[in-house]
């Protein structure tokens, strides 16, 4: 609800319906691979990203207002947004400025996809791989995981080994229905007349000293996380 009202906020169509975001909201990470002992195999990276994909309603979630109110709807299916890009002839500079340019590119809430993974090329054994998922699906710590999620099914497959990953335990449309009928129950009304409680005295507005004044516009700048991901590359 958090990252909806704030796209909201941020971008509003004449009609108030929220359509993109031009925050940098999404989480980057630009992930580099060289000097491998074989090449890497492209298929095979992006069935990786296709079973982490399969593997966790979150990334095949779309947002779309119904009546006023966000309404989550997880797609049965979605197909990875993967994309190949030849780099050969571009220099570190300017490799750099295009990853900062696609990690700027926004994303359509109501529609998705909701990430967007892009290799770029720069010979055999030199790959840039950039990954870009908007805040509202995740966040750098699960972004991680997801990332090693990715190097297991990926060795599994050249390996042609079974990919040895538990079930993911819980999801969070089974935490949202948790947290629903506990509100609707006996403890969501005690924790509410318990808030309604400590809460009647509050000041309508809390005004916090700050260190400098703030501006009415948030536009902070957004930096590509770079980490050190190797792949386990086995001979095709």
């Amino acid at each position: 609800m958090r990252g909806w009202t704030s796209n909201c906020l941020r971008v509003r169509k004449p009609s108030g319906s929220c359509r993109r975001s031009p925050l940098k909201a999404a989480l980057t990470t630009s992930l580099r691979q060289s000097a491998y002992d074989s090449e890497l195999n492209v298929e095979a990276l992006r069935h990786s990203f296709q079973a982490v994909l399969d593997r966790h309603p979150a990334l095949r979630t779309t947002f779309k207002v119904v009546q006023g109110e966000p309404v989550q709807c997880v797609r049965a299916y979605a197909e990875v947004n993967f994309s190949l890009i030849e780099a050969s002839t571009w220099d570190d500079h300017y490799l750099k400025e295009k990853l900062e340019e696609a990690a700027q590119q926004t994303f359509n809430l109501s529609e998705g996809p909701l990430h967007r993974i892009t290799l770029h090329t720069r010979s055999a054994s030199e790959h840039t791989l950039l990954v870009v998922m908007h805040h509202i699906v995740t966040d750098f710590w699960s972004l991680a995981v997801l990332m090693n999620e990715a190097s297991a099914f990926y060795d599994a497959e050249i390996s042609k080994s079974p990919v040895s990953l538990p079930e993911p335990p819980i999801s969070y449309a089974d935490y949202i229905k948790w947290q629903e009928e506990m509100l609707a129950g006996d403890e969501g009304r005690r924790l509410w007349e318990y808030w309604e409680k400590q809460l009647a005295t509050a000041p309508a507005m809390l005004a916090l000293p700050t260190d400098r004044p703030r501006s009415r516009f948030k536009d902070l700048p957004e930096r590509l996380r770079t980490l050190s991901w190797i792949l386990s590359l086995c001979a095709a």
